[in-house]
Order: C-alpha cells, then sequence, then structure tokens
C-alpha cells in the first residue's frame, strides 16, 4: 500500500487515465474527486463488500432450494 500525504486542491494520478483529487477536509472526512475513463468501475469499498455478501448469500441460498439444481420439477410418486 503507498500512503501518500495529500492538502485540499492536491491530485494523485494513477497511469494515465485516472486523477484523484482532494476536494474537501473537515474533522474525519476526506472528500476526493475522481476522474477516470467510463469503462472503469469505481465503488467504495463497503459498497462492494455488502454487493459480495449479497451474492454469496443468493448462490448458498440457490443450493437449498427444490429444482436449484437444473433437474426441473420432480414428478409425483404414484403408488
Amino acid at each position: 500500500m503507498l500512503i501518500i500525504a495529500r492538502r485540499k486542491g492536491q491530485r494523485i494520478l494513477i497511469g494515465d487515465d485516472v486523477e484523484v483529487i482532494v476536494t474537501e477536509l473537515s474533522k474525519g472526512v476526506v472528500k476526493l474527486g475522481i476522474m477516470a475513463p467510463t469503462t472503469l468501475t469505481i465503488l467504495r469499498g463497503e459498497t462492494k463488500d455488502v454487493a459480495d455478501a449479497n451474492r454469496a448469500a443468493a448462490a448458498s441460498s440457490l443450493e437449498h432450494l427444490p429444482g436449484a439444481d437444473g433437474a426441473g420439477p420432480k414428478e409425483p410418486s404414484q403408488g
């Protein structure tokens, strides 16, 4: 991990396409502006963590559902 100290208005360049600008500083909060190509996905860390947890929960829930194995509905037994 690279740690860089910046002041309001200063920027960090990542490669040729991404620029991070410190836009505001207040007690315990730093606001950043990010300029990047629209083809690049930018997420807050906690947003990605929640999305990953939701995907994992959905996948494990499907394992317990009848017919989730793709075999289709089971025929009732006659007898």
